[in-house]
């Protein structure tokens, strides 16, 4: 499947609206930042596993990261392509404990690979799988659940059903998350693993000299239904040669994995990217010119 590449004091950031530009404040902090006082339990420590082979922990991911690097250098080198495209295989399939933060997680996924995450549908028929193809990597972290494994040998069809292709970005600025926040719906995860909605506001709201973010719960009985409204289907699969779809996310780096396995368990469609930006808990200061 092709990549896509796809904000205390307060800072201030410009926004277009119609022929001119108006500054958009962030007022007190939203329901989802105010839960960072509360943060989910989660571990920061464990042994890594690519395969067989130890490579690493959660505290120092070097080791992992490094290995990688050098396989999918080597694959591109060689030339290993994905059949019919001219795309290095670059797939790496993740069993990670529920309990990590996302943070740590995102962390390891820092080189180039397309890291695909379960969507919480396990494989019923063990008689489907198949001997593991030379290709294939499994990331494994420490604790992890034994009850979800790649699709080894399934048709793409139930690939697409069984896991979803995560990007890990991280937002830079304030000002970057307030935009976003304002400009378009959203679903956030925040630090206690609670889910919010953002719903972009209207012209009229952004024009206001203190508009104020529109942020609401969502409850795990309705995260299907919002999520079908988030979805964002511009992007062909050119691997595929099917019509996929994006979803945009805002998760805090102190929020569980386990949240983000609610959410990609909720997803009801095929052939779904996830772009989960994450929100530090600070962000680094503007250097004075």
């Amino acid at each position: 499947m092709k990549k896509i590449m796809i904000p205390s004091l307060i800072l201030m950031v410009c926004v277009t609206v119609g022929s001119g530009c108006q500054y958009l404040k962030s007022a007190a902090p939203v329901p989802s930042e105010q839960a960072d006082a509360k943060p989910a339990t989660t571990i920061k420590t464990g042994k890594l596993t690519l395969n067989t082979e130890t490579l690493g922990t959660l505290e120092d991911p070097k080791p992992l990261t490094a290995k990688l690097e050098k396989i999918f250098l080597q694959r591109e080198a060689e030339g290993i392509l994905r059949k019919g495209t001219n795309v290095v295989v670059k797939d790496v399939y993740v069993v990670a404990d529920p309990k990590i933060s996302i943070g740590k997680l995102a962390a390891l996924m820092q080189n180039g690979g397309e890291f695909w995450l379960p969507r919480g549908k396990s494989i019923s028929d063990s008689g489907k799988l198949v001997k593991p193809n030379p290709l294939t990597l499994v990331l494994k972290t420490e604790n992890a659940p034994t009850d979800w494994m790649p699709a080894f040998g399934f048709a793409d069809d139930d690939l697409a059903n069984l896991a979803c292709l995560v990007n890990f970005t991280t937002v830079e600025t304030k000002e970057d998350l307030l935009l976003a926040r304002a400009t378009a719906n959203s679903l956030e995860i925040a630090s206690d693993d609670g889910l919010f909605l953002n719903t972009e506001l209207k012209q009229e709201q952004l024009k206001a000299n203190d508009p104020k973010p529109d942020q609401r719960p969502v409850t795990d009985s309705e995260l299907s239904a919002v999520l079908g409204k988030l979805y964002d289907s511009r992007y062909a699969d050119v691997i595929y040669s099917r019509q996929s779809a994006t979803l945009k996310l805002f998760v805090s780096e102190n929020a569980s994995y386990a949240s983000l396995l609610k959410v990609l368990a909720a997803i009801d469609k095929p052939y779904v990217t996830v772009d989960v930006r994450i929100r530090p808990m600070r962000f680094p200061e503007k250097k004075k010119e």
